[in-house]
């Protein structure tokens, strides 16, 4: 007989939580932004090789990375390996750097509509808020050091 007394455990922590929330908002915004891209005027050849001539696709791909195995897998080989504190820093870098260089430089030099517009939210306002959170409060940073910024 099982005790029906006994309180349930939830099968996701937070942090899975906030990570898949993370893993599903910048894959769908990388699908989505690449075939818009790869459907235009260049052709996909062309398309493809515009796509990932972005920092801002590199820097959202790396947050990518590092959020799904977190979030689907967080005691595999490959979540291990990407939440490494240098690894899983480097990115939170990176990905406040897309937001701040798009923020306060590139914001108003085009007019975006539709899924545009929302690839662009998501790649440009959210993430770089999504990610840093993530990092700061469910990655170990014990063995990080300032020499890993060189």
């Amino acid at each position: 007989m099982t005790d029906t007394t006994a309180p349930r455990r939830n099968r996701f922590s937070v942090g899975q939580i906030l990570a898949a929330t993370a893993a599903t908002v910048v894959l769908s915004a990388l699908l989505v932004r690449f075939i818009l891209s790869t459907t235009g005027d260049l052709g996909f050849g062309g398309g493809a090789v515009r796509y990932f001539s972005y920092f801002t696709i590199i820097s959202n791909i790396l947050v990518a990375i590092v959020v799904t195995p977190a979030a689907f897998a967080p005691n595999s080989f490959l979540a291990r390996l990407v939440l490494r504190p240098a690894f899983a820093g480097a990115v939170a870098l990176y990905i406040i750097i897309t937001g701040l260089i798009f923020n306060l430089l590139l914001r108003n030099l085009e007019v975006l509509t539709g899924f545009e517009e929302v690839c662009n939210l998501c790649l440009h306002y959210v993430m770089p808020v999504l990610y840093p959170i993530f990092w700061l409060l469910f990655v170990s940073k014990g063995q990080l050091r300032w020499t890993h910024v060189l």
